[in-house]
């Protein structure tokens, strides 16, 4: 098996999951559930974002298949 086909369906299946996931979350909630922000991410706004926080995970999954790939292929780059 291919590395990129198994890479492939590990990704389908996340995403698969996260939407199912969501789609059972979302019918269990009734009406506007928007509380505002917790005391805790306003003593900490940099820290605690979600959007940053993500950035950094992908840059750092993008860099680790980059160096795998490179470990794998023995690319002179």
């Amino acid at each position: 098996m291919d590395v990129f086909t198994l890479l492939l369906g590990v990704i389908i299946i996340v995403c698969s999951a996260g939407l199912i996931l969501s789609l059972r979350i979302r019918s269990k909630q009734k009406g506007e559930i928007d509380t505002g922000v917790d005391a805790k991410v306003k003593t900490n706004p940099i820290l605690l974002n979600p959007i940053l926080l993500s950035y950094v995970l992908v840059t750092a999954v993008v860099v680790a298949a980059v160096w795998i790939f490179k470990l794998y292929y023995k690319v002179p780059f």
